[in-house]
């Protein structure tokens, strides 16, 4: 408090000065960088735009973030919003890097191999068979082990 006026760490993308207008905004989330990322974006933004965002993001399951998030920072920038712009980009920039190193961990805690395990199953899968080794690298290696176990097993009987 300086002078009798609050001031926190959230920076609005426009003004480049702490955000005003609101006391807190909360998202509940089961990806805890995603949801601090949006009620970052969604302290900022008006009540309106926070609508439509959310609103938009309802969809992001099926398309993805940067079916919004890009178009959104194209805009912005065009529009002579540059802050705002590059604000969007650098919250996609860091979604991505989140998904990409948590998605690994929760796919492969869901089927039951370690999570440096998927990311070696994901890349000598797409280095093997392109795009569609996404897919068959994480299956040859649940394979794998489940041969494994399998065997370790009829070891022991």
């Amino acid at each position: 408090i300086v002078n009798g006026k609050s001031y926190h760490h959230i920076i609005h993308p426009d003004t480049l000065m702490p955000a005003e207008g609101y006391l807190s905004v909360s998202v509940i989330c089961p990806d805890s960088g995603m949801g601090d990322a949006l009620s970052t974006a969604l302290f900022c933004m008006s009540v309106e735009d926070g609508k439509a965002l959310i609103a938009t993001l309802d969809v992001l399951p099926v398309l993805g973030v940067g079916t919004v998030l890009i178009p959104w920072a194209i805009l912005a920038l065009l529009t002579g919003g540059t802050a705002r712009g590059v604000g969007l980009l650098i919250l996609y920039g860091v979604i991505t890097v989140v998904r990409q190193i948590a998605e690994p961990h929760f796919v492969g805690k869901s089927i039951g191999l370690h999570p440096i395990l998927m990311l070696v199953a994901f890349y000598v899968g797409l280095s093997l068979f392109g795009v569609i080794g996404l897919l068959v690298g994480p299956v040859l290696a649940l394979l794998c082990k489940l041969l494994f176990e399998r065997a370790s097993r009829e070891e022991k009987s």
